[in-house]
């Protein structure tokens, strides 16, 4: 397991199956450790395709299904986000994104006595891919 940017724990074989090899084989008869590698990868990403690696914005709900970050802040509610986001500023520390995603999701059941429908998505394609 690694840990990408946003704080989600991802399988490695999974990921390396989303890889370009020619960036990772030299890599793999080093003495270096699954997150190594995957960081190393990430950067190399970003320097020869100019955008970030598609598994650095995903995080994972309480199910361990992957969901992209970026969809999901779209679908928070905008009055419990960003008072979660107040909250954050205010208590002065630093959290990844999967800790704020798990914050405003309990803020959520708390409030709406009901889980976010995010919770709810037990699969997703790259879960299929294990």
């Amino acid at each position: 397991m690694i840990k990408n940017a946003l704080g989600a724990k991802i399988s490695f074989n999974l990921i390396k199956k989303n890889m370009y090899v020619d960036f990772i084989t030299p890599l793999l008869d080093k003495n270096l450790t699954s997150q190594e590698i995957y960081d190393f990868y990430c950067n190399k990403h970003k320097n020869h395709f100019g955008n970030v690696f598609y598994f650095e914005k995903l995080i994972r709900n309480k199910n361990g299904a992957l969901l992209e970050y970026s969809d999901v802040i779209e679908v928070m509610d905008p009055y419990y986000k960003e008072t979660l986001e107040l909250a954050v500023l205010i208590s002065g520390q630093e959290i990844t994104c999967q800790q704020f995603y798990e914050m405003y999701c309990l803020m959520h059941k708390r409030i709406e006595k009901e889980e976010f429908f995010t919770e709810e998505i037990e699969q997703t394609f790259f879960d299929r891919e294990v």
